[in-house]
């Protein structure tokens, strides 16, 4: 079949959704499947509603003998329109691959209203979906007041190079020194830095460091903000921002560490998780996060609610006192990522998925 998947950007891009979007093409390449990049450009979510207009898009889909159009949600701002436009004149099936929902995400009353209706509006006009995790399916099935043909075909972290050993793993959980937190994300109030500072505050500076991995130019004020609260608490030498680094130096600071904090929310589907469990690092985790199904609270790592600075400081003090649980932990965080689907097997129940929605 020829699939047209339409995205925004390039799918060369450097995140975990992007990642997964790459896996799906392979896997349909891998199956003899043709697959066409369909790459609008990014924007504003307001000039995205005006693709709805565009002839020149409807052109592209009228004028190609495509079988199925396969869209990534994010374009749902340039599509909720103009997929009922193409149903006037194009016989052909179209599925969404959803990693987060707009509507989920935090914005002021009047915003998420207006996300929301769009994104509905959207939703329903879509003939099958792809989601990454049951509780994207599940705000779907609620949304639109019905199940919908759809697949969950949840991401995998088989890509990744091997992490440590179990005998690694054990002997740094043994060294003696401070805790080392490391944080990975971008810095920004969704990746949740400002959830891991104020449980710092219980505990004495002396027993703690944390490593701040992460782009700072997201969104400057927050990260003006946050550098603010650190030279106030006096953490100079105990918090480094190391803004964005190379793969092989994230992983190397990951191989050094002890546990990895990023209370994020929403997320989908942590790849960042994933590298991190890959290396026997316990997840500190939000506990409202769809990620949060990844961590085993108290097993391979903790979910947190957010605003409990307390019980996120009385889990990193547990750790800090009992070098055996941080050990014991470490190695079911690694046991748990082991346990994970592989890449062929999520892919290929989309694959087989898209299959039977084109027969």
């Amino acid at each position: 079949m020829h699939v047209a998947f339409v995205i925004y950007g390039s799918l060369n891009e450097v995140s975990g959704g992007f990642l997964y979007d790459r896996q799906l093409v392979e896997a349909l390449q891998r199956n003899g499947h043709r697959v066409t990049m369909v790459a609008l450009p990014w924007r504003s979510y307001t000039r995205s509603l005006s693709d709805n207009l565009s002839h020149r898009l409807l052109r592209i889909f009228q004028n190609n003998a495509f079988d199925l159009m396969l869209q990534d949600e994010l374009v749902h701002p340039s599509f909720f329109r103009i997929n009922r436009r193409l149903r006037q004149t194009v016989r052909m099936p179209i599925v969404s691959l959803i990693h987060l929902l707009r509507s989920s995400e935090r914005a002021p009353a009047w915003q998420q209203h207006a996300y929301r209706w769009v994104e509905r509006y959207y939703l329903g006009s879509i003939d099958g979906f792809i989601y990454v995790n049951r509780h994207i399916e599940a705000r779907v099935h609620a949304m639109l007041g019905k199940r919908p043909p759809g697949v969950i075909a949840n991401p995998a972290g088989d890509h990744l190079s091997p992490g440590l050993t179990p005998e690694q793993i054990l002997r740094r959980a043994q060294r003696p020194g401070p805790l080392k937190i490391v944080f990975v994300g971008n810095l920004t109030p969704l990746k949740g830095l400002h959830h891991v500072l104020p449980a710092l505050y219980h505990l004495p500076a002396e027993t703690w460091q944390l490593t701040v991995i992460g782009s700072p130019d997201r969104d400057v004020p927050y990260v003006r903000s946050v550098r603010q609260q650190i030279t106030e608490a006096g953490w100079q030498a105990n918090v480094s921002m190391l803004g964005m680094i190379s793969n092989a130096d994230v992983s190397s600071h990951l191989t050094h560490s002890d546990v990895f904090a990023v209370p994020s929310n929403p997320e989908s589907y942590s790849i960042a998780y994933l590298e991190a469990m890959n290396h026997g690092l316990p997840i500190i985790a939000n506990a409202q996060s769809d990620s949060a199904d990844l961590v085993e609270h108290g097993i391979s790592g903790f979910c947190i609610q957010p605003g409990d600075s307390q019980g996120f400081a009385e889990c990193l003090r547990s750790l800090m006192q009992n070098r055996h649980d941080l050990a014991q932990m470490s190695l079911a965080a690694q046991k748990r990522f082991m346990s994970l689907p592989t890449w062929a097997q999520s892919m290929d129940r989309a694959v087989r998925f898209l299959e039977d929605v084109v027969a």
